[in-house]
């Protein structure tokens, strides 16, 4: 069995678990245990684990914008290194910094 099918059993009994009395969550636990082979207090970890994880992503702070004079600059700076992939583009900001400051 899969983790990802771990945890999709897991999600499916939260609502359960968490609605149910200390004999029932003994019960979901053992139906958990049974199918999906996992530790009782590993179960019990990861049931916190879902419970407490944010369900709405935070999008706090001001939107990101970018203009055309930032799109022109990126350009410009590819144009100046020759088409650099990632990591190379690294090492050659450092060496070239001074040179995009006065253009």
């Amino acid at each position: 069995m899969t983790m990802a099918t771990k945890q999709e059993i897991l999600k499916e009994k939260l609502e359960e678990y968490l609605m149910a009395d200390k004999a029932g969550k003994g019960l979901i636990l053992d139906q958990i245990e049974a199918v999906s082979r996992m530790n009782r207090k590993a179960i019990i970890r990861r049931l916190r684990r879902l419970q407490l994880k944010p369900r709405v992503v935070d999008h706090r702070g001001r939107p990101e914008f970018y203009d055309m004079r930032v799109t022109i600059a990126l350009k410009e700076v590819w144009d100046i290194a020759n088409a650099p992939a990632a990591i190379a583009y690294n090492r050659f900001a450092a060496k070239e910094r001074n040179l995009l400051r006065f253009r």
